[in-house]
This record gives C-alpha cells, sequence and structure tokens, in this order.
C-alpha cells in the first residue's frame, strides 16, 4: 500500500488485554513506504510478525510473549527492545540502526551463568554487526551471516554447541572459524558448514574440534583458502557433499585423503588443486570438475583416478583435454557431461561402459568419431551441442556413422530432436 502514511488504532475498554487485536495470530506489513508510526504495543496471542520495506516506520516491536517468529527488513526506524521469551526464528536484514546494535542483540540472546536459557534456535541476520566473545547460545540450531561491517575477523564455534547449519556469506575479514586453545569443542550437532564470498578466510579451524556428524562442506570464492583441514578422515567421517569452487590458492587435497564417506566432490576454478588418485572412495558417486583445475591434462580419466563406484561424471572446461581413455573399469557409470573442452578429439577407443545411459557433448568443436568408437547398447540418451564433426556424421540417414547411434532412442543434436 504505497500512500498508507498512518494506522489508526482503536484502543478500548480491552486495551490491558490487547485491544481489538487479542487473537491475532500473524502480522505481516509488507511494502508500505510512507506508513511513519501507530503499531500496537502489545498483541498477546501473536505467533508471527513480518515487516518488510517500511523505511519510514517509527515504532517498537509489539511486545507478544507467544511470538515464534519474527522477520525484520528494511525497516531502519523499527526498534527490538527485547526478545520475546518464546522466539524461535529471528531473521533481520536490510536495516541499520537495530543492526548497529547488534553486540547489545547478541547480549540479549548470550544466556548469563545463572539464567535461564534461550529459546531462539533460528537466526538469520544481514548488516553491519560485530560477534562478540565470552557469551554463550545453546539452543541456536541454524546461523546465517551476512556481514556489510567488515568487522567479523573470527567465528568462535565453542559459544554455539547446538549448531547444526553456520552460513557466513560476504564478509570481508573473516579468516578462521576457531575454539580457544585450551579447550576442545565437540560440535556433534554440526550437519552443514558453508564460507561464501570471504577473500580473506584462510583457515577452517584452529584448537581441538571434532564433528562427526557434518554431512557437507561448501566453500565459494575464497581467494587466500590454501588448503581443507588435515584428518578430514578423522574430524568428519560422515561426510558426503563437498563442494569447493573459486579458490584459485587451494592447492592439494588434504593429507590423509578426503572422507572415506563422501558421495559428491564438486571442484570449479581452483587452478592449483591438482588430481590425485580418488579410487580409495568407495562411496562416490558424483564427480565434477570444471575451471582450469586440469591445465595440463591431455587425457582424462586415465589409470583408474577415479572409484568404480561413480555414476555420474561432468568434466568442463579442460583446455588441452584431446581424448577420452580409462572408462572401462568405471561399471556403475550412467551420465557422462563432458562441457567446453575444446581441444577434445577422441572418443574412447575402447569404448565406453555398458552401464552407461546418457552421454552429453557440447562445445567440442573438434571432437571426431572413429569408425572403431563404439556406442553400447544401454545408451537411451545422446544430446549434442556445438559438435559440427559429429552433426555432420550422425545425421539422420545420411551420415557416414548413423547406423551406428540409431539404436540410441533419444537423440538431440543442436536442439534439434532427431529421435
Amino acid at each position: 500500500m504505497p500512500e498508507w502514511q498512518e494506522w489508526f488504532l482503536f484502543e478500548g475498554e480491552y486495551e490491558d488485554e490487547g485491544g481489538v487485536f487479542s487473537t491475532l495470530k500473524e502480522l505481516c506489513i509488507i511494502e508500505c513506504p510512507k506508513l511513519s508510526g501507530g503499531l500496537p504495543s502489545q498483541l498477546p496471542s501473536l505467533i508471527n510478525l513480518e515487516i518488510a520495506e517500511c523505511q519510514q516506520l517509527v515504532a517498537s516491536v509489539p511486545r507478544a510473549p507467544t511470538l515464534n517468529t519474527l522477520q525484520l527488513s528494511d525497516c531502519d526506524k523499527v526498534v527490538l527492545k527485547e526478545l520475546p521469551p518464546k522466539l524461535d526464528n529471528l531473521n533481520i536484514s536490510g536495516g541499520r540502526i537495530f543492526l548497529q546494535s547488534f553486540a547489545e542483540l547478541m547480549t540479549c540472546l548470550a544466556v548469563p551463568g545463572s539464567g535461564v536459557p534461550t529459546t531462539l534456535k533460528s537466526l538469520d541476520i544481514e548488516g553491519s554487526f560485530q560477534i562478540t566473545t565470552g557469551h554463550y547460545y545453546p539452543s541456536l540450531e541454524s546461523l546465517r551471516i551476512r556481514d556489510d561491517s567488515d568487522s567479523l575477523w573470527s567465528f568462535p564455534l565453542e559459544s554455539y554447541p547446538k549448531l547444526k547449519s553456520l552460513r557466513v556469506r560476504e564478509s570481508k575479514n573473516l579468516e578462521s572459524l576457531f575454539v580457544s586453545e585450551e579447550s576442545y569443542c565437540d560440535l556433534s550437532s554440526l550437519t552443514y558448514l558453508g564460507i561464501y564470498s570471504s577473500p580473506n578466510f584462510v583457515s577452517f579451524f584452529s584448537g581441538g574440534i571434532c564433528a562427526p556428524n557434518l554431512t557437507s562442506i561448501s566453500i565459494f570464492d575464497c581467494n587466500k583458502l590454501k588448503s581443507l583441514p588435515e584428518n578430514m578422515r578423522t574430524l568428519f567421517p560422515s561426510l558426503e557433499y563437498l563442494v569447493v569452487r573459486h579458490c584459485p590458492k587451494l592447492e592439494s587435497f588434504p593429507e590423509g585423503g578426503l572422507p572415506l564417506n563422501l558421495v559428491t566432490l564438486d571442484v570449479c576454478y581452483c587452478n592449483k588443486l591438482f588430481s590425485r588418485r580418488l579410487q580409495d572412495l568407495h562411496s562416490l558417486r558424483e564427480i565434477r570438475i570444471w575451471g582450469d583445475n586440469c591445465k595440463e591434462v591431455e587425457s582424462f580419466p586415465g589409470e583408474a583416478l577415479l572409484p568404480p563406484t561413480l555414476t555420474d561424471i561432468y568434466i568442463s572446461y579442460f583446455p588441452k583435454l584431446k581424448s577420452l581413455k580409462g572408462f572401462q573399469h568405471l561399471t556403475s557409470l550412467k551420465k557422462l557431461n563432458v562441457f567446453r573442452c575444446r581441444n577434445l578429439q577422441y572418443l574412447p577407443e575402447e569404448g565406453f561402459p555398458t552401464s552407461l545411459e546418457r552421454l552429453y557433448i557440447a562445445y567440442c568443436p573438434k571432437l571426431q568419431y572413429l569408425p572403431e568408437d563404439r556406442f553400447p547398447t544401454t545408451l537411451s540418451s545422446l544430446i549434442l551441442e556445438d559438435c559440427p564433426l559429429l552433426k555432420q556424421r550422425f545425421e539422420r540417414e545420411k551420415g557416414k556413422e548413423w547406423p551406428k547411434i540409431a539404436h540410441i532412442p533419444n537423440i538431440v543434436i543442436d536442439d534439434e530432436l532427431i529421435t
């Protein structure tokens, strides 16, 4: 309501019980840029409150002892004086005044030694703030931080013993996650860890730590990160999903290898990360390697670098790759995707494994087909895009090699369905 300017309250005989809104459970005020005031002072039955894009609204968050979820976004003049006692989920973003006092907010969340624990389980906050040490947040399970203040240098993991999910985004000065040297941190609840667009992030953990139930790690755009945590197999025995993208100084996988339960490995634009053997990862099902990770590689995968359990392979931007070879031992492979390997010339001379069901090749202009190349009878989908030499040979009915692919039920060449 772009022209709404004031909320006129009807104060009556039930004011002590919440006025005419004594049973209101949900209140959302969104995109009312001229609204300047008039929020109820108390809403005794309120469970969910959202205020967003109300830049002129001058008000305090109503007293609401039953409030469970609070979302404040781009409403700089709304004041959060105290946390409701039953609050589970708090989302703050885009504001200025309350974010400048984030230290005080975190002090409200902190539990003194003799205090009553807060019920807060989820905190999503974006803006200018500083996390202070010395406080303890025993109930917090999900924490999402986007730091616009450049004040977050390190994150004290030991203050969040029940944390299940931690996401830190665009923190320019964040250098590490840490626990104090004199303590040992048991992060048995932690299942997801994500660090995004933090150019000064250099290390994961200092001090003793154990995260036996961590299943997923994502690291994006961390320009100074040189290594993954040592002893990952011991520290993260349950890790299944590892994504590392745009970390140009990351030079190698950790000594001792990657966790044995790893299911998905995604490595993108980590130019110094060499391809060490992964054949001992017998749980690995999917691998994605793209960017200039393998600048000197001319043949892939070769010499049994990959485990036979793989079902999906995605390779992209291998600038010197000329041939695919060494696929026969990948007896579980179902999907192979090859993208933008502009010097690729040959498919595997020995053929693909009989398990292959889908083959997608795109932007490989030098790729040609040799008479001895073979496609398995299990192949049900062949998709080619911008592969002109193959397109000519595979032309329906007319192409020289058409009889060798005619059995494939689904053939798409340059977005045209052939069969």
